[in-house]
């Protein structure tokens, strides 16, 4: 795969909130995590065809002031029918209100479609006492516990990933891949990895979470 940058600091905008409004007067925001609002709007159809992409794009083309935040509404009377209810709900909507901001970005060219969301952050230590700096990818902090828990839920960053500890035997762990969405699809499997790598997974203990991926995995297992 090639990758090169065309330009540095291009002009575009970045959609910050995405509020569905429907006809029985619900209001569902999407979520804000980049790879998980992507697929949503992507995936996302109503019965006249188009997606919510399709809807939301143009008023996202027309460019904002660089560094300014702006509201815009689009009148939407359709059925929205997302491809699960995990998010959003199938129903009747009126409106969809955005949040937008004007930026500059980083325009790259490639030949195979790259996800934004593996763009690896990075985390600088300091010593203090020497004044030396070390900086390391922050996908490599060892954050997570010694070991794995059968029946646990874990996650992992850039792209954001959920996962399932099934068993474990010796050494080995039997994870399921849950949850991820990546170049707008969502992302599912079943793999074994060591043990040793358990540092670099985080636990997950947010109870909603927990509730979404617990039927993702049960529909997953069937």
């Amino acid at each position: 795969m090639k990758v090169s940058v065309v330009d540095e600091s291009y002009r575009t905008n970045a959609v910050e909130t995405v509020h569905i409004i429907y006809e029985d007067g619900r209001v569902i925001t999407l979520p804000d995590e980049p790879s998980q609002m992507n697929y949503l709007i992507t995936k996302s159809k109503f019965r006249s065809g188009l997606s919510l992409k399709d809807v939301i794009d143009p008023v996202v083309d027309e460019l904002v002031p660089l560094g300014t935040v702006i509201d815009r509404s689009i009148s939407v009377r359709d059925h929205l029918i997302p491809p699960d209810e995990y998010f959003l709900n199938s129903g009747k909507t009126m409106e969809i209100k955005l949040v937008i901001r004007g930026i500059q970005a980083m325009l790259l060219s490639s030949n195979a479609t790259v996800e934004l969301t593996t763009a690896k952050s990075k985390v600088r230590y300091s010593n203090l006492t020497t004044g030396e700096n070390i900086e390391v990818p922050a996908h490599q902090l060892p954050v997570g516990g010694d070991s794995f828990r059968v029946g646990a839920f874990y996650f992992t960053y850039e792209p954001l990933i959920y996962y399932y500890c099934d068993r474990i035997d010796g050494d080995i762990a039997q994870f399921y891949l849950v949850e991820s969405f990546q170049s707008g699809e969502l992302v599912q499997a079943l793999f074994k990895l060591s043990t040793n790598y358990s540092r670099f997974y985080i636990e997950l203990t947010d109870r909603d979470i927990i509730t979404r991926l617990e039927a993702r995995l049960r529909k997953l297992k069937q």
